[in-house]
């Protein structure tokens, strides 16, 4: 839930400077919520994966090998 809220913040805020920063080309493409929508989705992929392999190496390790080099 704290994830939701802190994409929709983080693409407020992101809109509105993007939006002055574009201001200032003469050629210029206007932002859709598509993209903070796929960047949002890629984000929060990338972290599942991340924690997933993370996981499956602390649950696949010898216990015995990890203490030893502690």
């Amino acid at each position: 839930m704290i994830n939701i809220i802190s994409f929709v913040i983080a693409a407020l805020v992101s809109t509105f400077f993007m939006n002055k920063w574009l201001e200032d080309f003469v050629y210029r493409t206007n932002l859709k919520p598509i993209t903070f929508i796929l960047a949002g989705l890629i984000s929060l992929s990338i972290a599942w994966i991340t924690m997933g392999i993370q996981s499956y190496k602390a649950a696949t390790g010898n216990p015995a090998k990890t203490l030893k080099s502690e």
